[in-house]
């Protein structure tokens, strides 16, 4: 939001970018943004786009499907408890 033009604040996009210049915000969310989505990963482009879509469905077919996993599944398994019972 803070980088995004269509906001109308400029206010605080001002007193942000007085601590943090444009140039060092732009460049860490860049980064930020190919570490999350790497160039070869494009399916979380594809979920982005299919957003409504898996909200539609997703919750259902966890109602129906329980999943389970080792220690490192952990945070994964909460996450698809958390999109079911949301």
């Amino acid at each position: 939001m803070i980088l995004d033009d269509k906001f109308p604040d400029t206010d605080i996009r001002d007193n942000i970018f007085n601590i943090i210049p444009e140039y060092v915000l732009k460049h860490a969310v860049n980064y930020v943004t190919s570490l999350v989505r790497p160039a070869n990963n494009v399916y979380f482009n594809e979920l982005d786009f299919k957003f409504k879509t898996v909200r539609r469905f997703l919750p259902d077919l966890l109602s129906r499907i329980h999943f389970e996993g080792n220690a490192s599944a952990e945070t994964l398994i909460e996450a698809l408890f958390w999109i079911k019972v949301n």
